[in-house]
C-alpha cells in the first residue's frame, strides 16, 4: 500500500469565528474513487490581534479537530501591591521592574475538547504589546494547582502553580510568542483538574527593567 498526501489551496480567505465546512473524495490514477469524508474546521480567534489564545489539536476516534481558545479569566499579580486586583486590565503582565516582580494568570475553557481525545499538539500563543526589556529572557508557563478568580486574585492571596511547562525566550514587541501545553491539555482533557496557567520569569528579582505587557 502505498500513502500519499495533497494540499489544495483555493486562496479562499475565511473570516476568524466560523465554521468552515469539506466535503472531500480520492481519486486514484486507476479510477478507483472513495467514499466521501465530510470534515469541519473552526477558524478560531487567535488571529485577533493582542488576543491569547490556546491552539488544541487533538484525534478523538478518527476525526482531526482543531480547537482555538481565548481566556475565559486572564490577570496578573504585583508584588509591590500585594493587596491589588488588576482583573479588569487590558494587558497581563510577566516578569520585573526592578524589585517589583510581576505574574500572569490565565485560565481557558476546554469543554469543548471530546471525552477521550488525543491532544497532538497544544500551543499558548501571547502578543506582546509593550516590552520592557533591555535584553532577551526566559518565561516560564506553569500548571495552576488551585482555583482562582479573576476578579479577586492578588499577591497575597495567587494560587500555587507547578514548574511543568515550557519555557520561551522573549524580546522584541508586536511580536506573538509560542508555549507548547500539550502535556498540561491532555492531563484537561482526560479530566483532571483545570485551573489554568500562570506564567513568570525563569529568573524574577533581576533588579532590572525585564518585563512584557501581553494582550489579554
Amino acid at each position: 500500500m502505498e500513502n500519499r498526501s495533497a494540499v489544495v489551496d483555493d486562496g479562499y480567505q475565511p473570516p476568524y469565528g466560523v465554521d468552515i465546512y469539506y466535503r472531500i473524495e480520492a481519486l486514484d490514477g486507476h479510477g478507483n474513487v472513495s467514499g466521501m469524508q465530510d470534515y469541519c474546521v473552526h477558524t478560531g480567534s487567535d488571529g485577533l490581534p493582542g488576543k491569547p489564545a490556546i491552539k488544541v489539536v487533538g484525534i478523538p476516534g478518527e476525526t482531526v479537530l482543531t480547537e482555538t481558545l481565548t481566556p475565559t479569566a486572564d490577570s496578573y499579580v504585583d508584588s509591590s501591591e500585594p493587596g491589588a486586583n488588576f482583573g479588569d486590565r487590558k494587558t497581563v503582565q510577566v516578569g520585573s521592574e526592578a524589585s517589583e516582580v510581576y505574574r500572569a494568570f490565565l485560565n481557558f475553557d476546554l469543554s469543548g475538547i471530546p471525552e477521550g481525545s488525543v491532544v497532538k499538539s497544544a500551543t499558548l500563543l501571547l502578543q506582546t504589546d509593550t516590552a520592557h526589556a533591555a535584553r532577551p529572557y526566559d518565561i516560564r508557563v506553569r500548571q495552576v494547582s488551585q482555583p482562582w478568580m479573576e476578579s479577586t486574585v492578588t499577591w497575597n492571596n495567587q494560587p500555587p502553580s507547578q514548574m511543568t511547562g515550557s519555557v520561551t525566550r522573549v524580546d522584541g514587541e508586536g511580536t506573538k510568542f509560542p508555549w507548547s501545553v500539550t502535556q498540561l491539555a491532555q492531563a484537561w482533557a482526560d479530566g483532571g483538574q483545570n485551573n489554568g496557567l500562570s506564567l513568570r520569569a525563569v529568573t524574577e528579582n533581576t533588579g532590572a527593567d525585564l518585563f512584557h505587557e501581553f494582550g489579554a
